[in-house]
């Protein structure tokens, strides 16, 4: 019951009037959302205080990922993954577009997280987040430190001088 209700309530989120035009429950965002999971790390002061970093030049993400190669721990290299996801974004893209992205802690030992909604507002610019978590038995889930990053890619502009917000819902199986 409580997961229907939280997927009741992220669908209605998805679909606010002031978010989009024409929305069905499952309809996509539109913009694209791409995902990665770092296990083992903590990167929250990366994204202090709200989750959320806005890149709006290729500048500003080469500052970012030599803020995040500090974080890691143990001297670690920054996962393939990750790398791979920071690569796609240039001085073209940067032309046209800005980069949000999150930074989504890992609540339980299996979960999953999710964008559900981007909403601008006049004030803030507020990002939806559904985390469904497993609490799980011995043995079924590894119970280790993880994030998922989530890189949204906006319409250059579309953040201005807004506040970001980060709301999440976390529904639990």
């Amino acid at each position: 019951m409580r997961k229907f209700i939280g997927l009741a309530l992220a669908a209605a989120l998805a679909c606010s009037a002031a978010a989009f035009s024409a929305c069905e429950a499952e309809e996509q965002l539109p913009y694209p959302v791409s995902y990665v999971e770092i296990m083992g790390q903590d990167h929250s002061e990366v994204f202090a205080p709200s989750g959320a970093v806005l890149l709006r030049s290729e500048e500003e993400l080469g500052a970012f990922r030599e803020r995040f190669e500090e974080s890691l721990l143990f001297g670690d290299q920054i996962p393939e993954a990750f790398a791979e996801e920071l690569a796609k974004y240039d001085d073209a893209f940067f032309e046209e577009s800005e980069l949000l992205l999150l930074c989504i802690g890992n609540p339980y030992d299996c979960y999953s997280s999710e964008v559900v909604s981007v909403e601008r507002k006049e004030d803030a610019v507020i990002v939806g987040v559904e985390v469904e978590g497993q609490i799980s038995g011995e043995g079924m889930c590894p119970a280790v430190e993880g994030e998922d990053f989530c890189f949204i890619e906006l319409p250059a502009g579309f953040c201005g001088e807004r506040e970001l917000r980060v709301e999440e819902q976390t529904v639990v199986d």
